[in-house]
């Protein structure tokens, strides 16, 4: 009898949890489009990396003004805590406190030194599909690609895709309600390689309080961030975006 209650039941299941999975995506496409609707937007956060936590804030602008501020280990193999600092006008980028690189091998990192460049017309583009995506452990990482040349995030060759969406239990980020979702983010098409992301939206707001990111293979990753404050359309001082001396 149980098992011809199970098999009854099983159907109706199914559309169920179908459903769910939609309303998922739907919050999380949501969420990613009132990002980029957004003239302008600032984030406070912090994460976990390798043991190690780093403190920062975005202000980005559609108009690629950018002002990206970091405290601590931010990258790995660091020794010691480290600030850095980002700063664009739209038109001309530079760095202090570190140099942005990329190695022989391929690999992105960062070394003694300044960085100063065209600033890439993608940028805001790039950096808002990869925080909304990725998270800003994440972003941080490859910010390095990000800035060397025009990255299309939605682009066939980009490795910023989101997918597989699943719900989860509702739940509480401090005093803040939030609704949970489970994704894949990277290559796509079920890549073996691409992260397992966990992500607790703000129930009122919609914009992220929360995530965890974690790489299945090879050299195991896992960020864990939260947003301490994400402002829409934050009143901006012109000041913030003067090019470091």
């Amino acid at each position: 009898m149980r098992c011809a209650l199970s098999l009854f039941l099983f159907p109706a299941l199914v559309p169920l949890s179908l459903a769910q999975d939609n309303d998922a995506e739907k919050l999380f496409r949501d969420m990613e489009k009132k990002i980029k609707a957004a003239k302008a937007f600032e984030v406070h956060f912090a994460y976990q990396l390798d043991k190690t936590t780093t403190q920062g804030s975005l202000l980005l602008t559609k108009d690629n003004k950018t002002r990206l501020r970091l405290n601590g280990r931010f990258h790995f193999g660091a020794k010691r805590n480290a600030s850095f600092e980002l700063v664009s006008d739209g038109k001309r980028l530079k760095t202090k406190g570190a140099k942005l690189v990329i190695a022989s091998n391929g690999q992105a990192g960062y070394a003694d030194g300044r960085t100063e460049k065209e600033t890439p017309r993608s940028l805001y583009g790039a950096l808002t599909a990869t925080l909304s995506r990725g998270g800003m452990g994440f972003t941080v990482m490859i910010l390095p690609y990000l800035i060397g040349s025009d990255t299309d995030p939605d682009g066939e060759e980009s490795k910023m895709h989101a997918y597989d969406f699943k719900a989860g239990a509702a739940e509480k980020v401090g005093e803040r309600e939030a609704r949970v979702i489970r994704y894949r983010f990277g290559k796509g098409d079920t890549c073996p390689d691409d992260a397992e992301v966990t992500l607790w939206i703000d129930a009122e707001t919609n914009l992220p309080l929360k995530r965890v990111l974690e790489t299945p293979r090879g050299e195991r990753i896992r960020i864990t961030e939260t947003y301490n404050e994400f402002k829409l359309d934050p009143k901006v001082d012109a000041k913030a975006f003067e090019l470091p001396k």
